[in-house]
């Protein structure tokens, strides 16, 4: 199982780390897309700390560190004409510190039937959403969606009496070969990473969005599974 972390860091590192930087080798190969092209990771274990900055670490309860590392994963369902399922030492996704550069190369690669066997994807961006309407975090009703606000890219979802759901998006492009100046020569996607929390918190508390937001926000450790979802 693959663990993930979050930690805490300002907005101000936010707006900051993630920097869109060019990258200029000239030999990539835009994915075919009559199979819908469709890459799907699931069932992955993992922590979470904080909710003002991205920075994640797979697969490991070491703190994140720059630059980024890769660690295997696995995936769970995709188009079989362009991702093959399961885990190889190829199937692979690297850490997010905070202070990443981004594009973020080889955020993800995947094992593929296509020529050279192997799919990059590069991060281009952690998306930070817009407020949602009826925004509110200080709410427990079942259905409340929130979004923290600061620069934070997490949305919290109310699911039920006593569970959120956490998500953030991701823009990435998927090529084979090497990157395209500009990614001219590459495919565009974005991802979703979700994860579920329930029951208890560590704290005895009811998982609700504001309990999870006053515990996370005080540098608290959440477990839970994840999935991600990437499409063009």
């Amino acid at each position: 199982m693959t663990k993930a972390r979050f930690y805490k860091t300002s907005a101000q590192v936010l707006a900051c780390a993630f920097l869109i930087a060019g990258w200029a080798n000239m030999y990539a190969t835009p994915l075919p897309q009559a199979g819908g092209a469709v890459l799907n990771i699931s069932n992955m274990t993992g922590s979470l700390v904080g909710l003002s900055n991205v920075c994640v670490n797979w697969n490991s309860a070491a703190p994140c560190t720059n630059p980024p590392f890769a660690v295997q994963d696995t995936i769970s369902g995709s188009d079989p004409a362009l991702f093959t399922v399961g885990s190889t030492a190829q199937d692979t996704i690297k850490s997010l510190p905070a202070g990443v550069v981004l594009p973020l190369i080889d955020f993800l690669t995947v094992q593929s039937p296509l020529p050279g066997g192997l799919v990059h994807f590069d991060l281009i961006s952690v998306v930070i959403p817009a407020v949602p309407l009826n925004n509110n975090c200080t709410v427990f009703a079942v259905g409340a969606i929130c979004s923290p606000g600061g620069g934070s890219p997490y949305i919290l979802v109310q699911a039920s009496a006593n569970q959120v759901a956490i998500s953030f998006s991701t823009t990435e492009q998927a090529y084979t070969g090497t990157s395209g100046v500009g990614y001219n020569a590459a495919t565009a996607y974005n991802g979703i990473f979700t994860t579920q929390i329930s029951g208890l918190l560590p704290n005895g508390q009811r998982v609700t969005v504001p309990n999870v937001l006053s515990f996370m926000g005080g540098g608290g450790v959440l477990t839970a599974t994840w999935s991600s979802t990437h499409s063009h």
